[in-house]
């Protein structure tokens, strides 16, 4: 569509079937693109857009001409890797488009502290508790949105039934985190067509003072939030109608007395200022990944006694075998273009840490 209208909007509807591949949709449609000129927004596209649409014309002006629609169109490209077919197949390599973009270096940018913890108190006084420890446990498990709000009220493992009811096993107390299971929402296949129950369940750990607070909910205020809104009901049809709607199984219960969806929480989250960072539920994501390399790249840091900055290549090495030993299982897949952006925003946490950054520029700098 993108392409059709900028075919309108230079010469005439009907200049797509005029259009060569290097004059027209690099020389001007992708350098448009690149400066504004070409896009409705008349700002600067990233590489990946105007990639992807340059391809998708491309694929358009083929099929026309197949159906004899235009006269013939080349895409140019050009060979990559081996010229033995056999060894290119084998390596996923081939040809590539001529003058495609190189994918720019995505750079992770998450809130400070400060600003993190002025964003929690604000959500929790503008949309109550419960949306209060749902980022919570978004911030602090990593789970995707959807898990998050798929998270069912026999999901979380109850406490012991002991002489002390009121506690948690001794060996989840010893590693501080109670660990559980979740099926519902994870990418992938799942065990029947529209359900939400995932063949593969993934194991999660739940910092022990979270889940307090979240088996307290879970036993006191999620039947509170159910029963106001039943009793609310102008009427006794009304009363009853909501009592069929309430038996619910899902855990996280919003002020409405309905279990929260993933539109009502990225509304919540979007109408709390958090400087210049994008927040999001998917940003928590990547803030427990990040806080996860970093803690635990610091013990093992803190256990070497080393007193310096550590080099480049010894945090890469060290923090790369944590990505894929800790942070897959917790995290379900991970490509490795995340993998690099988190390995680098954890980088600069952890040099942080040590330094200022400033004077970390500076010292490389003066060397």
């Amino acid at each position: 569509m993108e392409f059709l209208l900028w075919c309108n909007k230079e010469k005439n509807s009907n200049a797509w079937r005029e259009v060569t591949y290097q004059d027209d949709l690099i020389d001007k449609w992708q350098v448009g693109m690149l400066d504004g000129s070409a896009s409705r927004s008349q700002k600067r596209l990233s590489n990946e857009t105007v990639n992807a649409r340059v391809a998708e014309a491309c694929y358009f002006l083929i099929w026309a001409a197949d159906r004899g629609y235009r006269e013939s169109f080349d895409a140019l490209v050009s060979l990559r890797g081996s010229q033995n077919q056999k060894l290119r197949r084998r390596n996923n390599l081939g040809s590539v488009r001529v003058a495609a973009l190189p994918p720019e270096r995505s750079r992770l940018s998450l809130p400070t502290e400060k600003a993190l913890s002025k964003w929690k108190t604000l959500l929790k006084i503008r949309h109550g508790e419960v949306m209060s420890l749902f980022a919570e446990f978004l911030i602090k498990t990593g789970v995707r949105i959807s898990e998050g709000i798929g998270l069912r009220a026999n999901d979380l493992p109850g406490k012991n039934f002991g002489e002390d009811k009121n506690s948690w096993r001794d060996d989840w107390v010893a590693a501080g985190e109670v660990p559980c299971t979740i099926c519902m929402g994870i990418k992938g296949p799942k065990v029947f067509r529209g359900s939400q129950e995932s063949v593969t369940p993934r194991q999660i750990y739940i910092p022990i003072e979270l889940a307090d607070r979240m088996d307290n909910y879970k036993r006191e205020g999620r039947a509170t939030l159910i029963l106001r809104w039943i009793t609310s009901g102008k009427s006794r049809i009304d009363r009853d109608r909501r009592k069929k709607i309430a038996r619910t199984d899902q855990f996280w219960i919003g002020k409405r007395g309905r279990p929260l969806t993933a539109g009502w929480v990225r509304q919540a989250w979007s109408s709390v200022e958090c400087g210049p960072w994008k927040w999001s539920p998917h940003r928590a994501r990547h803030e427990f990944a990040v806080n996860t390399i970093v803690d635990y790249t610091q013990s093992l840091i803190d256990v070497a006694k080393i007193p310096e900055i550590p080099s480049a290549g010894w945090l890469h090495g060290l923090m790369a075998g944590q990505v894929q030993i800790i942070l897959s299982p917790l995290l379900g897949h991970i490509d490795e273009k995340t993998t690099m952006i988190y390995l680098a925003a954890a980088r600069e946490r952890l040099l942080s840490r040590f330094v200022h950054p400033v004077l970390i520029w500076q010292k490389e700098c003066d060397e």
